[in-house]
């Protein structure tokens, strides 16, 4: 990568996407065919050429076998969603500034200590895209 980043980004409702350049070179495509980042192919097929290269080169990455982000990220939500009530494992609860946030089993330091009130205008949610349109950060 060259100097003279450029940094660009487009938004719709579900999803936002960003494109990091420097010098006309992009970031993702660069990180790929180093093998330190994967194509998430359920999204997407750019960039397939470049980390079945960098697979067969076996660098960075794929020097060693590991499981992909998205397999693991879907093993820990299928056990939140068994674990919590109703299968909704997002707590929607409202802050002490009147702010709608939530929660998720992971990340959140707060999660376990969260009491959901629906009296208040709190929700459990079993999908984040709903619990997004419901207008919680």
């Amino acid at each position: 990568m060259r100097s003279g980043a450029r940094f660009s980004r487009s938004t719709s409702t579900t999803a936002r996407v960003a494109r990091c350049e420097a010098d006309g070179d992009g970031l993702s495509e660069w990180l790929v065919s180093s093998g330190l980042a994967m194509v998430f192919r359920r999204y997407s097929d750019r960039f397939i050429e470049e980390e079945d290269a960098a697979r067969t080169a076996g660098i960075a990455l794929w020097q060693t076998v590991f499981e992909p982000p998205w397999e693991y990220r879907a093993k820990r939500w299928e056990v939140a969603t068994q674990k919590a009530p109703d299968g909704c494992p997002i707590k929607g609860n409202i802050n002490r500034e009147g702010e709608r946030i939530y929660h998720t089993p992971w990340g959140s330091k707060w999660y376990d200590r969260t009491r959901i009130s629906a009296a208040r205008g709190e929700q459990l949610f079993e999908d984040g895209l709903v619990m997004l349109r419901s207008g919680r950060r």
